[in-house]
């Protein structure tokens, strides 16, 4: 009896390891026919690419090997060994990984994530190697033209990678980090899209030299280019009555290179806060801030009105020494619940409407009650009521105090040279479209530019000059400068060493008011 128990169990466990034995070998060859298979799709992708098929099409037919791909650029150490070999045989032709990331970004036929990730993927290779360039040198010219600019750009950037700062630190950046992340911020820190249109507003050439200009400014007198080199130019453009008459590029930067516009972006906000009084979603700027900002309730901005904040004279207390890494400009924080909470802190100075002081944290309360009032980020809005409408050429940035959050309503418009003097000609037409339909309140860029009571030099987030002229300005020598009796723009990129130096302010207005009376019509 035990003999026989014996056997039968002896029998069961010959017929269970039999059974495993079958089990491994039917996943082994599973796995051998998918090896097998991979392989051959891979060595497909690879003839397919080298034939010149592009790789988004590829991977338009092939969900599998997108998904690798995309995992690879995000966390290549993820991947299995099967799927490592994939997205390498994809990446064996480095260039049509670019050409991938192009035609997904245009057509947006792939993840819209993908490109932080790649980009990020290959700025941690150190992307900006000697192969890559021999190759591209070598290649370009069998790209079609958007993506041969495409793919130079591409590579201008990853060269500057090299030189990005922490973008809390941008006011102290050196030399070289001030010129990789101005042209460069939607790849340091969080940014939202401003789409343009499919029809960029015309601007006719006809050269003019500027050769003969001389800029005085006290004790200082240079030509243009001297100017331009002592200042650290990145681009300065000049158009009269709808037509280029100069324009010059340098320190790398190109007509699509987008440039940090600094406060710039106020007088682009309080455009927008016409176009939100046209448009009935704010009553007045007469209107009391609380009434769109209730957070601020029981706060020095009891009595505030919308016009006190457009002027700088709110009478609440407020530091902006950006060589002061104790002013408050330098240690407020900057996402939107901390910023509430933060000036909801602050002490009354004086009198709404009577004083002014230049204070960048009530123009992001600006935008907040521009978000608040109209139910919309101000990117979308700006893009529907002006960016799109009005003509501008290429898609813009706006840099957000946070991840998904509000963007910066006194700062950090990213923007092509040209397209900043789009904004300045959008603002001598008065707000009027292409159309002919209008988007501000009519007499709004007069009411805009009136001098305020705290201070004849500031209208509401425009500077004023002399014979009507108003300028929107930002640190490190970002300005539009707008000169209706002319009917001229002048719209400058700039990297200079100082923020804001009041020398270097007089010979920038100096620079450009040279240039405005070479080419006056009275002359």
């Amino acid at each position: 009896m035990v003999k026989r128990e014996r056997i039968e169990v002896a029998a069961l466990i010959a017929e269970v390891i039999g059974a495993i034995a079958v089990v491994i070998s039917v996943v082994y060859l599973a796995f051998e026919i998918s090896d097998s298979t991979r392989e051959m799709r891979n060595q497909s992708h690879f003839n397919a690419l080298s034939i010149g098929q592009r790789p988004v099409e590829i991977l338009l037919a092939d969900s599998d090997l997108a998904a690798i791909v995309e995992q690879g650029y995000r966390d290549p150490d993820t991947l299995s060994a099967a799927d490592r070999h994939r997205f390498m045989m994809f990446e064996l032709m480095e260039i049509n990984a670019w050409e991938y990331y192009f035609y997904a970004e245009r057509e947006g036929a792939i993840s819209g994530n993908l490109w932080v990730g790649a980009d990020s993927y290959y700025r941690s290779l150190g992307r900006d190697k000697p192969g890559t360039r021999i190759f591209w040198d070598e290649y370009r010219h069998i790209y079609d033209e958007p993506f041969a600019t495409y793919a130079d750009g591409f590579l201008a950037a990853d060269a500057d990678a090299q030189h990005f700062g922490t973008p809390d630190e941008q006011l102290f950046w050196t030399r070289e980090q001030k010129i990789a992340g101005f042209r460069n911020m939607d790849r340091i820190t969080w940014s939202r899209a401003v789409p343009a249109g499919d029809e960029p507003f015309p601007l006719a050439r006809a050269e003019r030299s500027l050769d003969g200009v001389v800029i005085d400014s006290g004790d200082r007198r240079m030509t243009l280019d001297e100017y331009v080199a002592a200042h650290n130019v990145a681009g300065l453009i000049v158009v009269k009555d709808g037509v280029i008459l100069y324009e010059r590029y340098a320190l790398g930067n190109t007509p699509t290179s987008r440039w940090l516009s600094y406060s710039v972006a106020k007088s682009v906000t309080s455009l927008l806060v016409g176009a939100a009084i046209r448009d009935g979603f704010i009553r007045s700027v007469d209107d009391a801030v609380t009434d769109y900002l209730p957070l601020l309730r029981g706060s020095a901005y009891e009595g505030v009105t919308i016009r006190n904040l457009l002027q700088m004279s709110s009478g609440v207390a407020w530091d902006e020494d950006y060589a002061d890494r104790e002013a408050d400009i330098n240690r407020v924080p900057w996402d939107t619940l901390s910023l509430y909470r933060y000036v909801a802190e602050l002490p009354r100075a004086g009198k709404p409407g009577v004083t002014f002081n230049y204070n960048t944290a009530e123009t992001n309360l600006v935008g907040t009650l521009l978000r608040s009032a109209v139910g919309n980020n101000l990117s979308t809005y700006l893009s529907e009521k002006i960016w799109k409408p009005f003509g501008m050429e290429h898609d813009a940035y706006w840099t957000l105090s946070e991840p998904g959050g509000g963007e910066f309503g006194g700062s950090s418009l990213n923007a092509t040279l040209r397209d900043y003097a789009r904004i300045g000609l959008f603002a001598l037409r008065e707000g009027e479209l292409p159309s002919g339909e209008r988007v501000l309140p009519d007499g709004w860029i007069a009411e805009s530019t009136m001098p305020s009571s705290g201070a004849p030099g500031y209208g509401y987030l425009w500077w004023l000059r002399a014979r009507g002229v108003f300028v929107a300005s930002g640190i490190f020598g970002q300005s539009i400068y707008i000169d209706p009796g002319n009917r001229l723009v002048i719209a400058q990129h700039s990297a200079r060493d100082v923020a804001s130096a009041p020398e270097d302010w007089a010979l920038q207005y100096a620079a450009f008011e040279a240039i405005s009376t070479a080419l006056s019509d009275d002359r």
